[in-house]
C-alpha cells in the first residue's frame, strides 16, 4: 500500500496520470502545495546549474523552457545535482532553441563547469617527477590525467558571453569561431583556458591512452618531425602545470 501509494504520489508531482487523490483524505488541497514545492525545487536546481542561460534568455522564455524541461526530462536520479544534465539535450531539439548553437552552447560551458567541480580527486605528478624519467622511456610512455579534465570544442564566442554574463554586463554580438578550451578543477578552484586545436586533439588522444611516441607522430599533421618531439614537450608541460596529470607510466 506504501509503496503504490508513493508511486501514485510521485507521478502526481511529475504531471503523469495519477490516483493518488483517490488514495488520500478528501483534504486535497495540500497536494497542490506539494507540487508546487517540488517543481519549484526542480527549478532552483537548474537555476543554480544554468545562472547566465536565464539572463541570455530572459525571465519569459527562460521560464518556458524550465517549464518545458521540468514536464519532459522529469528527474530520476536521487540527487538533483544531476537534474540538469540532459538540458543540452534538450535544447538540441526544442522547437524554439534547437537552431540557436550559442544557447545550446551556453548550456553544455556551464553544465561542464559544474561537472568539473564535482569531479573525483586525484593525485597529482610534478615536473620533477616527470623529469626523473629515463629518455629511453619516454616513447612508450602514457599518460593519465584527471578526473575533472573536459575537453570542449565550441563554434561560437559562448565564452566571451558567458564572461560577459557572468559579470552582468552586456554581451557582445554571437560570433562564428571555431575554439578550443579545457575546463578542470585546481584544488577547489574550477579552472578554464583556451587551446589551439593540436594541443585540443592531443589531449584527447592522451586520454585515450596513446604513447608519447605516438603523440609526437600524430603532431606532424600540424608541425615538421624535427618540430614534433617539442611540441609534444611543450603540451605535456603545460599540462603539468596545469596539475591535470595524474601519472605517467
Amino acid at each position: 500500500m506504501l509503496a503504490n501509494l508513493q508511486k501514485e504520489f510521485l507521478a502526481f508531482l511529475q504531471d503523469k496520470p495519477s490516483k493518488v487523490k483517490q488514495l488520500v483524505t478528501t483534504e486535497t488541497p495540500g497536494l497542490a502545495i506539494y507540487k508546487n514545492a517540488y517543481h519549484q525545487r526542480l527549478k532552483e536546481a537548474l537555476d543554480t546549474d544554468f545562472p547566465c542561460l536565464g539572463k541570455l534568455l530572459g525571465d519569459d522564455l527562460y521560464d518556458q523552457l524550465i517549464a518545458g524541461y521540468i514536464k519532459h526530462m522529469p528527474s530520476t536520479k536521487p540527487s538533483l545535482r544531476w537534474f540538469g544534465s540532459d538540458m543540452q539535450s534538450f535544447l538540441k531539439h526544442h522547437p524554439l532553441f534547437s537552431k540557436q548553437p550559442i544557447v545550446i552552447e551556453l548550456a553544455n560551458w556551464e553544465w561542464q563547469l559544474r561537472a568539473a567541480f564535482d569531479a573525483a580527486g586525484s593525485k597529482i605528478i610534478t615536473l620533477e617527477q616527470l623529469a626523473t624519467i629515463a629518455p629511453e622511456q619516454w616513447p612508450t610512455i602514457q599518460l593519465k590525467l584527471v578526473p575533472s579534465l573536459r575537453v570542449l570544442q565550441y563554434q561560437t564566442n559562448v565564452v566571451n558571453i558567458w564572461q560577459s554574463l557572468e559579470a552582468n554586463h552586456i554581451p557582445p554580438a554571437v560570433e562564428q569561431n571555431t575554439s578550443y578550451w579545457l575546463i578542470w578543477r585546481k584544488e577547489l578552484v574550477t579552472q578554464f583556458r583556451s587551446v589551439f586545436e593540436d594541443e585540443w586533439q592531443i589531449i584527447q588522444l592522451i586520454i585515450e591512452g596513446v604513447t608519447f611516441a605516438d603523440i609526437c607522430e600524430q603532431l606532424c599533421r600540424w608541425h615538421s618531425p624535427e618540430q614534433a618531439p617539442q611540441r609534444a614537450a611543450q603540451i605535456i608541460q603545460q599540462l603539468t602545470n596545469d596539475q591535470v596529470v595524474m601519472s605517467a607510466s
